[in-house]
This record gives structure tokens, C-alpha cells and sequence, in this order.
């Protein structure tokens, strides 16, 4: 039997990465397709991206960094 392990990871819609040059700038696509493309890089076998607008965490709001 293999063991699977599931990660969350939530960041505020339109996230850009940080200290690229411009022309990386210019061109790269969002956090979650960035993120997405490591992941399979690293051989992660799924991989879902998935927009929350609302929700909980163990009974408290959501914080999207305010």
C-alpha cells in the first residue's frame, strides 16, 4: 500500500512572483501556474488548482494577508 500525503496551500488571487528580470516580468504566467509546473518538475503525481472565495480555517476567517 502506498502512503499519500496532501498539502494546501492558499495565497490571495493574482499572486505574482517576486525578483525576476523584466523580461520574466513580462511574460511569466501566475503563482498557481508557476506552481503547478515546479510540482510536476518534482514529480508530484496530481497536482489541483483550486479559487476559494470564501471560507474557514478551524473556525476562524480566512486571512488573505490584510
Amino acid at each position: 500500500m502506498t502512503d499519500l500525503i496532501t498539502i494546501r496551500i492558499y495565497f490571495e488571487y493574482g499572486q505574482k512572483i517576486n525578483n525576476q528580470s523584466f523580461w520574466k516580468k513580462m511574460y511569466a504566467s501566475d503563482f498557481s501556474t508557476e506552481l503547478i509546473k515546479r510540482a510536476k518538475t518534482f514529480g508530484l503525481e496530481q497536482v489541483l488548482h483550486l479559487n476559494v472565495s470564501k471560507g474557514y480555517l478551524n473556525n476562524q476567517k480566512v486571512n488573505w494577508g490584510e
